[in-house]
């Protein structure tokens, strides 16, 4: 008797077991989102591009009347000017080169074309990148050529005074940390013009007060940005003068906000597992911050991303288009108010017919996911080739994004929502390989909506490799015992 209950036990067990593990199988990843646990709220320059004067076509009328409503498709919430290095060169009043600066700068890409034809038409913030390595003196060995204060004060007074447009954002400089002053300590050369005479991280951060003070005296409600270095690496890492530290403790009551650029590119894997990294850069961030600002007036200055991309030129196509996504919902999750993807034209958006490029269905999921205002949620995978984002939306339904970076295999994964009751049907949208023909690192054809069912607080779903998928499920208000209900479908 005991041997025969002995078996049936031990039968019992290993039915039990088995089908555990054909469970276990079953899935490639687990997801689970609890709708209590937010993270942030999606803001209106959120997701961002880079433009610059020099690209061909930025702000004439009639490029500019094709992109616009690609811009608001993809959410692009705001719009960089001028654009990286070219921004230390840059006269904001002639549309063109300072003095003895050399650069290509076509004219219908002046400053009042890019507000009117482009920024205030898309509804987009603008982002401006003041002229910080130049001024109008030109060459003239005897004078201190670095940027003015009081030409970085006349555009405030241009865009908001005069014209009234209300531009918030206002960095001093592009990537000073590259303007050669570690030959200042006797080290490597930069990239980056700068024509102070002293041209120390310590310099900068003085200087920033002298731009600050004479720009906010034209209007107090302006934000001003400093560039600094991603905690730990590059600058950042000199022993005898850590460059965050230099710049931040001479401007620590004069900057709104702090700047990082990013570019993780290296091969394709790596590129796309990079936002990973995203939360322990954003904490350390905050960690120098706390440090050299102090706790108070480091909880009022943000951070924005205001340049980041894949990087290299194998990171085209569909690789892009996935790192965009994961790129910009990563940072704003974690509290970024601004990601700018470099740049506007070729990634955002090609020149010519304004077709979107390989970045910009990126963009448009992340929007397709949350909009501005929607609050963005914790959400966990146990795959970390599956990425997932999630949203709490203000228009009664919650997001999910599901990413899938291997470009081999397919995922099938089971999703738990708690914390509300969820409808059994919804939409879906997918961007991935299909979206894109050849080798043509442009997408071929667009995202689509498609109305799913089978949904649900507990369900499956079926990634393609090198694919994203967003679903959209509404919120029932009037039915408590769904949240018992499971659910299984399959998306091909």
């Amino acid at each position: 008797m005991k041997k025969a209950l002995y078996a049936f036990l031990i039968g019992t067990f290993l039915i039990a077991f088995l089908i555990t593990a054909l469970f276990a199988l079953q899935f490639n990843a687990h997801v689970t989102i609890n709708v209590d646990q937010t993270m942030a709220v999606m803001p209106l320059e959120g997701i961002g591009a880079c433009a610059a004067v020099y690209e061909g076509n930025l702000a004439d009328p009639a490029s500019a009347a094709l992109a616009v409503p690609q811009l608001k498709a993809a959410g692009i919430g705001a719009l960089r000017f001028p654009g990286g290095s070219y921004a230390d060169i840059y006269n904001w009043q002639t549309a063109a080169p300072m003095n003895g600066c050399i650069g290509w700068m076509p004219s219908q890409n002046n400053f009042t074309n890019f507000m009117n034809q482009l920024v205030i038409p898309s509804g987009a913030e603008a982002i401006i990148t003041c002229n910080y390595g130049s001024n109008t003196n030109g060459t003239n060995a005897a004078l201190d050529l670095g940027g003015d204060p009081n030409f970085a004060a006349a555009w405030v007074a241009f865009a908001n005074a005069t014209n009234h447009w209300g531009i918030k954002y206002w960095e001093i400089g592009n990537e000073i940390g590259g303007n050669g002053w570690s030959n200042y300590f006797g080290t490597k050369r930069g990239w980056e013009l700068d024509m102070h005479r002293d041209k120390s991280p310590m310099a900068y951060g003085s200087n920033v007060v002298l731009f600050a003070r004479a720009m906010k005296a034209v209007d107090p409600t302006i934000k001003i940005g400093v560039g600094i270095s991603q905690p730990g690496v590059e600058h950042d890492t000199n022993a005898s003068y850590p460059y965050n530290q230099c710049v931040l403790t001479n401007c620590a009551d004069a900057i709104d906000f702090v700047i990082i650029h990013w570019y993780p590119g290296s091969t394709s894997a790596r590129t796309l597992a990079a936002p990973g990294q995203i939360p322990s850069i954003v904490q350390s961030t905050r960690v120098e911050l706390t440090n050299y600002l102090g706790a108070t007036r480091a909880g009022r200055v943000d951070i924005a991303i205001t340049e980041t991309s894949a990087g290299t030129t194998n990171n085209t196509g569909v690789v892009a288009s996935l790192f965009a996504a994961d790129d910009y919902l990563s940072w704003i999750e974690n509290g970024i108010m601004n990601v700018g993807y470099q740049e506007y034209h070729n990634d955002i958006l090609l020149t010519g017919d304004q077709h979107p490029g390989q970045a910009y269905y990126g963009a448009q999921m992340a929007h397709l996911l949350a909009n501005v205002g929607d609050t963005l949620l914790r959400a966990a995978s146990d795959r970390g080739k599956l990425r997932v984002h999630a949203a709490l939306r203000r228009d009664g339904r919650v997001g999910i994004m599901l990413i899938n970076e291997d470009r081999n295999f397919g995922k099938n994964v089971h999703v738990t929502i708690n914390g509300t009751n969820l409808a059994t049907s919804g939409a879906q949208y997918q961007c991935g390989l299909a979206n894109f023909v050849g080798n043509d690192p442009a997408p071929s054809h667009p995202v689509a909506p498609n109305s799913v069912s089978g949904l649900g607080n507990s369900f499956s779903v079926t990634v393609p490799a090198y694919t994203m998928i967003d679903l959209l499920i509404p919120i029932l208000t009037d039915s408590p015992s769904e949240t018992s209900k499971t659910n299984s479908f399959h998306l091909k």
